[in-house]
């Protein structure tokens, strides 16, 4: 989910935090720090709904951010499956793994093509009007990730899906 997202600029897992309560040290272990590209840097603790209830993860969380003696993170927050659509996931999956292709060649090319394209496009015009066929969808998809196109809230990813060309060229009406 993070990996998929233009804002992110850095994920690091498994942060050690040391924080102290009644001047006695303690240290926690947080699923993952997210720092944004605002420079927000926010712990995530990542636990079934049911689960961080019967642990009370909210009261623990808010003890280490009060006694937070590392400047590991800015804000500490729980993930659970009710901030998770399965359209988020799916196309989190299918971002990073477009994104694993590396294929420049025709990231670029779809690069061009969005340049002179509309500010609503789709994978199927991309095929079509670059001429790459599934390496454009694929590059496209990988283009997601650097926040070139802008994927519909809870929508997945699919062929004639209208998505935000956030490069269009603006033309003067």
């Amino acid at each position: 989910m993070f990996l998929a997202n233009p804002r992110v600029v850095d994920i690091c897992e498994q942060q050690r935090i040391v924080y102290s309560v009644d001047g006695e040290a303690r240290h926690y272990t947080c699923d993952f720090v997210v720092t944004w590209a605002s420079g927000l840097r926010v712990a995530y603790e990542v636990k079934y709904a049911a689960d961080a209830d019967r642990k009370d993860t909210a009261s623990l969380l808010l003890t280490v951010a009060q006694g937070c003696t590392d400047e590991v993170a800015d804000e500490f927050q729980i993930i659970t499956e009710k901030e998770l659509d399965l359209a988020t996931i799916e196309n989190s999956v299918l971002v990073v793994a477009c994104a694993n292709d590396q294929d420049g060649q025709a990231l670029d090319a779809v690069e061009r093509w969005l340049g002179e394209a509309s500010e609503t496009v789709t994978l199927v015009e991309i095929e079509r009007g670059t001429g790459l066929g599934s390496r454009a969808r694929r590059a496209a998809v990988a283009l997601i990730q650097a926040g070139r196109l802008t994927v519909p809230p809870g929508e997945v990813i699919h062929a004639d899906l209208p998505l935000s060309n956030n490069g269009a060229l603006r033309r003067a009406t």
